[in-house]
Formats: structure tokens, sequence, C-alpha cells
């Protein structure tokens, strides 16, 4: 009889984003992302991936990217509809 023994080893998944972040870095991230002008370009610039961001990093100036698109882009119908409502109406805003 041939008894073939075929160990199997289960597979560890290694993450690919590297070390991970100490609570001091991502507090000094959080303030720089809390400036109010700084932070936006500093979205930008994570989100390029520019400076040697990490994926993590990446990923979050992304999403907050498509937030602030969002919302730029219920604000600008708001206003766009405030003025043809005023336009045609011929309604004194205040």
């Amino acid at each position: 009889m041939n008894n073939s023994y075929q160990e199997v080893h289960p597979t560890v998944e290694v993450s690919t984003f590297g070390n991970p972040k100490s609570v001091k870095h991502w507090l000094l991230n959080l303030l720089i992302y809390i400036t109010p002008i700084v932070g936006f370009v500093f979205l930008i610039i994570w989100a390029i991936g520019t400076m040697g961001t990490g994926e993590i990093k990446k990923n979050f100036a992304r999403a907050h990217l498509v937030v602030y698109g969002i919302i730029f882009a219920f604000l600008l119908v708001v206003v766009i509809s405030g003025v043809i409502y005023i336009v045609f109406t011929g309604q004194d805003p205040l």
C-alpha cells in the first residue's frame, strides 16, 4: 500500500500596506487634514500618491475627495435651483 502523506500548510496573507503607522503619525495626519486650505491640498497630494504615500492613506484621501465632490455637486444643484427660482418668479430672495 502506498500511503502518501501530503502536508497542508495554511496560506498566510501578507499585508501589502507595509509597516503599520503609529498613533502619533495618524494624529499628525489628522491635524494636517483638518487645516482648511492645507488639508485639501494634502488630500490631493495623498490621493495622487506622491511623497511616498502608502496605500491606506491614498485610499483615505480618494474616499474623502469623492465625498467632497458629492457634497459640492449637491450644493451646486441647490444654488442653481435657487437662482432659477428667483429669476423666474421675480421675488426678492431676502
